[in-house]
């Protein structure tokens, strides 16, 4: 199978899981978040806003771009279609990122 494909697969696992588990755990823990991680908490509020068109959560949303980049790119893997996935990954591990970094701020639970 094509490397690309794993890596990009990979990445966006596992970056919708890392954002999902710190909206989560931002969600369980908010009053703290909001009285001490104000920035960290703003994050979690916008990534779980719901947007149109599909009343879906905003990195829902991001998530589901970068896999439709992907299946472009699995259809037909130009070098075009490889910088949009690239592009989608990117803003997607930047989002996992700053999730990781800000759930080290958190509460011990």
């Amino acid at each position: 199978e094509d490397p690309i494909v794993v890596r990009s697969e990979q990445a966006i696992d596992g970056s919708f899981a890392t954002v999902d588990a710190f909206i989560a755990h931002n969600h369980q823990n908010r009053a703290w978040y909001r009285a001490n991680a104000p920035e960290p908490h703003a994050f979690a509020e916008r990534m779980r806003e719901k947007i149109p068109p599909l009343n879906e959560r905003r990195f829902e949303a991001i998530t589901r771009n970068a896999r439709g980049a992907l299946e472009t790119y699995k259809r037909s893997s130009t070098a075009e279609n490889h910088t949009s996935l690239n592009a989608a990954i990117d803003v997607l591990t930047d989002l996992a990122t700053r999730a990781a970094t800000y759930q080290l701020l958190t509460p011990a639970n």
